[in-house]
């Protein structure tokens, strides 16, 4: 209840209100707010409800993409895409836990790869150390060696 009629902060609204056309009545609103309109006795309360309904999700909208635009600018902000040339040598990332080791005992970078050419603007054709393995990834789980 408490997460439903808590106004957040991308929305500006509460999920209650979202939901019900309406702020969420608590007991204590009894007390404190004495002028509280009662939605029951309007005899225009379906048409009145869709209108705020209505003007509510055209400003969560707004609101939402606001929001995106913000978080996206911060991401690009901290990140750079990588660029490798043939023959540099990579980690490659992957997280996925073996069966009969447990999280902490799991390697999650793989490596030493060679970078063999760029296939598209973010994927890149590498190879084991070994000659054996080739395989087309992304840049995004690729780390250079720095030694």
């Amino acid at each position: 209840m408490a997460y439903r009629a808590t106004i957040h902060t991308t929305t500006k609204e509460s999920p209650y209100f979202l939901w019900h056309g309406r702020k969420m009545m608590l007991p204590q609103d009894d007390v404190f707010e004495r002028t509280r309109v009662r939605y029951e006795y309007a005899d225009n309360y379906d048409e009145d409800m869709q209108a705020r309904l209505r003007t509510a999700f055209e400003d969560v909208r707004h609101r939402t993409e606001v929001a995106a635009d913000v978080s996206e600018k911060y991401y690009n902000k901290k990140t750079a895409e990588a660029t490798y040339e043939s023959q540099d040598k990579v980690y490659l990332y992957q997280p996925a836990i073996k069966e009969g080791l447990g999280r902490k005992l799991t390697k999650k970078w793989e490596g030493l790869f060679e970078i063999i050419e760029r296939t598209g603007p973010v994927n890149y054709r590498i190879m084991d150390n070994k000659g054996i393995r080739l395989q087309i990834v992304h840049v995004n789980p690729l780390i250079a060696n720095v030694a």
